[in-house]
């Protein structure tokens, strides 16, 4: 009985300690994401400069950013589209291909098979076409990366095309 309670009160603080530093070491990228370091990182083009002492892009692979600074996302059917989004404001932008072809552009949203479609509103922005939706909640899925299928359904007269809508953190 004493063996046993030695046992684990030198094991157990020994495991609950190597947790947290576990998870302290895996939490640092989430400080980077925070609002603070999110501006000062957002300030700048990533061709401007190397990461000296680390590359955040290492080791994993991103979608390209469009024109319009957004994340692309490659649509069945080769189209593509770009999509955006203003965390302040909880906005989510969309900038589809052959716009004045468009009919309705959507995200559907599917956790534990249950899906939750979420409509965008057509807009003009100085000209360009542009679809938007200011919703928190499409916002939270979309930064839940792979937990949460996330697809862009852009809709033409010709039919629907689809592809996964993947965040990338900065």
């Amino acid at each position: 009985m004493i063996m046993k309670k030695t046992f684990c009160s030198l094991v157990l603080p020994c495991a609950v300690l190597f947790l947290l530093v576990f998870i302290a070491g895996c939490g640092s990228k989430q400080a980077e994401n925070s609002p603070a370091a999110s501006a000062e990182h957002d300030d700048h083009d990533h061709d401007d400069h190397a990461h000296d002492d680390h590359d955040d892009h290492a080791g994993h692979d991103h979608p390209a950013h469009g024109p319009n600074g957004g994340h692309m996302v490659e649509l069945s059917g080769g189209g593509h589209a770009e999509w955006a989004h203003d965390d302040d404001k909880e906005l989510i932008t969309v900038y589809p291909e052959n716009a004045d072809q468009v009919t309705k552009v959507e995200m559907k949203v599917t956790i534990d098979d249950k899906a939750t479609n979420y409509s965008f509103a057509k807009s003009d922005d100085d000209g360009l076409v542009i679809y938007t939706l200011t919703s928190p909640e499409l916002l939270t899925a979309i930064k839940m990366g792979d937990a949460v299928k996330t697809e862009l359904v852009i809709s033409t007269d010709d039919g629907d095309m689809t592809g996964k809508v993947a965040h990338h953190a900065h």
